[in-house]
């Protein structure tokens, strides 16, 4: 307001507008009291309106804003200085919008103005049917501008995304558990915190999915129940040796996860490095994409890695079935270099399609005609998928320096098997590759190289190894964590366990293992899906358990089958504060040996939310000694909470649901003080303590209401007197809209 007080001496409006302000500002005033009336707040306002200037801000009297509104969409204020709140939620459009600054108070610091509230405000500019521009100045005080990056940012900065405010509160959990038509899970998934997760499950079709998954699961159960497990050539148990093999698979997972690699998603592990180099020797169990197979104990050579997966080459069984639009580049066989020019003019357009496609990335296939018909797949794998760390690592320097391939190298020929599904290209990221991805992307001597390495490694066609390489020994990490330790001490028992088995090396436990380890990869996906259907998969199902837990605890629901009791009942009647520690409050008979004005004054700390406000001075015995009664409440009722797994600041969980600055003034109010005298106890602007008041009267009924369904009388004729009392004035007046 005090910009406004600098225009005091200018004067924008003609007589006859003077005229018509004045009539409506004495119209709308005769809704006060004589005192009232002479509010140095009216009228300075009045004052200001006359000379068509205006001021919106929340420290103002409703009835003021109301004036100054209306008289703004009349046309009749010529300037108005508004918070944000003006441009956000009333729709009164203007010639021109004058940002006094780009930097806003969010009630904790000063910060610049984000792009959607300025495009909010800023769209004010331009009345439609009157003006063809709509005009916006940034002022600049002094000789400091604003600067560049902080102006473009605001200007054609992205707007921020839509952020879900919902929060379980105990009052809806209650009241949801009291009704049958809606369960609390079902409120969560239709909130727009779940929605994106919800929308994603929804266009994945996951019931279908598992029913397709249990058909295939039973249908093949039912075939492998009737095949004995017992091996006739090495007498071992083949589906005992794959649940070992699963061991050691799920202590793959748990390393990396005690090592911070594959589940850190804003950096890599300082591990990963070690671990898993460029070239190591991996052995990975997955689903092929597209296919009707999968990798079983495959081996497989690391490319490249980040911080959530891996990439690596894989040997492909030769008994695969591939799908009929896989990209698949066949390297080598009879190259035929005798072509013609009139030959070659026939197939440029055939090999310039070859070179689009020539490039060896995920998803995509090499089979290598002169090594035997081995076929190569490339994967982009989570760390899971992995089934050992080899020791054994392939030679990357030796493939580095080799020049890239062109039409026709010493192997052979490249060309692409006619159905190729994608156009690949590396010459978007090339810059960003190391020289052994590189290589092994665009070079078919690199690939040649490496299947020739995966084949030694493997059995025929790459399909399900018959001895496992030597696993990488975890003591070179040299780490002394106890988990570490440990783990790693279990994983060479476990390995240990594998190489003396029966089954490790056998060739027809090899072929065994394929239906057992594709029932066992149904499984999880079933579990999977499972678990992404339940409600545990919902991100606020944790914290709605621990609530409910702390309700059974405080007695507001029964311990065995949750249904509500009295204490739950009268919290859901609570809506304008905490209904924790208002119910609590109650049940403790704070409020019977108050009179109705120090009780009313007391529940003024529930709804006051201005901070910075020093509590209220010089109470009497009886309020100071309820105002010490709710703050251990308080305390109380965060420790129970912190008990049960909420993290909450006790200092500041009391500081932000309790604020006892205008206990004083509720309390001189509810015993028939003017309003202008009530001004003068407190610093805090005259729109704060009528919201305050209003709110206060809310809470009064909500106790009410409580103190029916307990059976009170007592405080129910309190709470009607204490709405009574401070129900007056200009706290209460009529709204200019009505």
């Amino acid at each position: 307001m005090g910009s406004a007080r600098l225009l005091l001496t200018e004067d924008l409006t003609t007589a006859k507008e003077k005229s018509k302000i004045h009539v409506f500002c004495t119209k709308a005033i005769k809704r006060l009291n004589e005192s009232d009336r002479q509010l140095p707040q009216v009228e300075f306002m009045c004052r200001l309106l006359k000379k068509g200037i205006g001021v919106h801000t929340g420290g103002l009297l409703p009835i003021v804003k109301e004036m100054v509104e209306i008289l703004f969409g009349k046309g009749l204020v010529k300037i108005l200085f508004a918070t944000e709140t003006f441009a956000m939620g009333v729709n009164m459009p203007t010639r021109c919008v004058v940002f006094n600054g780009t930097k806003k108070h969010d009630g904790v610091s000063f910060r610049d103005l984000e792009p959607g509230e300025y495009t909010q405000m800023s769209g004010r500019a331009g009345r439609r049917g009157l003006d063809t521009v709509g005009t916006v100045l940034v002022a600049a005080w002094g000789d400091k501008l604003p600067e560049v990056t902080e102006l473009h940012k605001m200007l054609k900065g992205k707007a921020k995304k839509l952020s879900s405010q919902f929060r379980l509160t105990y009052t809806m959990i209650l009241i949801l558990l009291r009704v049958e038509d809606m369960t609390v899970e079902e409120m969560i998934k239709r909130s727009f915190t779940e929605f994106s997760t919800q929308s994603q499950l929804g266009s994945k079709n996951l019931p279908d999915l598992k029913k397709k998954l249990a058909k295939a699961l039973k249908k093949l159960t039912k075939k492998e129940d009737s095949n004995m497990h017992e091996c006739t050539l090495c007498g071992g148990n083949v589906e005992s040796f794959v649940s070992v093999l699963n061991q050691e698979k799920e202590m793959n997972m748990k390393l990396c996860l005690t090592l911070g690699i594959g589940y850190d998603q804003g950096k890599s592990s300082v591990h990963e490095k070690h671990l898993f180099p460029q070239g190591r020797l991996l052995v990975v169990r997955c689903a092929l994409p597209g296919g009707k197979t999968m990798l079983s104990n495959s081996p497989a050579v690391v490319v490249k890695t980040t911080s959530k997966s891996l990439t690596v080459v894989c040997l492909c069984p030769d008994t695969m079935l591939l799908p009929k639009d896989a990209d698949v580049v066949e390297i080598g066989g009879n190259g035929d270099d005798e072509d013609d020019e009139d030959d070659e003019a026939e197939t440029k357009h055939e090999r310039t399609a070859a070179a689009h496609i020539s490039s060896f990335m995920p998803n995509t296939y090499r089979r290598l005609l002169n090594d035997g018909n081995v076929l190569l797949v490339m994967l982009t794998i989570p760390y899971t998928k992995i089934v050992r760390i080899c020791s054994d690592q392939f030679n990357v320097s030796s493939v580095v320096a080799v020049p890239a391939t062109k039409k026709s190298t010493a192997a052979g020929t490249r060309k692409p098997v006619l159905g190729s599904r994608k156009k690949l290209t590396t010459s978007s990221s090339s810059r960003s590759r190391s020289a052994f991805e590189l290589a092994v992307y665009d070079n078919d001597t690199a690939v040649l190289a490496i299947s020739k390495y995966l084949t030694k490694h493997g059995s025929s066609g790459g399909f399900g190894m018959k001895q496992l390489p030597l696993a990488y020994d975890l003591k070179e990490l040299k780490l002394n964590d106890m988990a570490v330790v440990q783990l790693t001490e279990e994983l060479e028992t476990v390995r240990a366990f594998i190489n003396t088995h029966p089954c490790h090396g056998c060739s027809r436990c090899t072929l065994a293992r394929q239906p057992i380890e594709r029932i066992s990869l149904l499984k999880d996906k079933l579990t999977h899906i499972d678990r992404v259907l339940s409600n545990e998969n919902l991100s606020l199902f944790p914290d709605f358990e621990k609530k409910c837990k702390i309700l059974q605890f405080l007695e507001y629901t029964s311990v065995e089958d949750s249904v509500v009791q009295l204490k739950g009942r009268v919290a859901c009647e609570v809506n304008t504060c905490d209904e924790l520690l208002l119910t609590e409050l109650i049940f403790e008979n704070v409020l019977e040996p108050l009179t109705t004005e120090e009780a009313v004054a007391l529940l003024s700390a529930f709804v006051f939310q201005q901070r910075g406000v020093d509590d209220a001075p010089e109470l009497n015995a009886a309020l100071l000694e309820a105002k010490h009664s709710l703050e251990l409440i308080a305390t109380n009722i965060c420790a129970v909470q912190m008990k049960h797994g909420l993290e909450l600041d006790p200092f500041e969980y009391v500081q932000e649901r309790l604020n006892f600055g205008m206990m004083h003034v509720v309390y001189e109010w509810s015993r028939g003080v003017p309003f202008s005298s009530i001004c003068e106890l407190t610093a805090v602007e005259e729109g704060t303590i009528v919201r305050c008041i209003t709110r206060l009267d809310e809470t009064c009924r909500e106790v009410r209401n409580i103190a029916r369904i307990i059976g009170d009388p007592s405080l129910y004729h309190k709470m009607e007197e204490a709405s009574n009392l401070i129900k007056r004035d200009i706290v209460f007046a009529t709204s200019l809209y009505l």
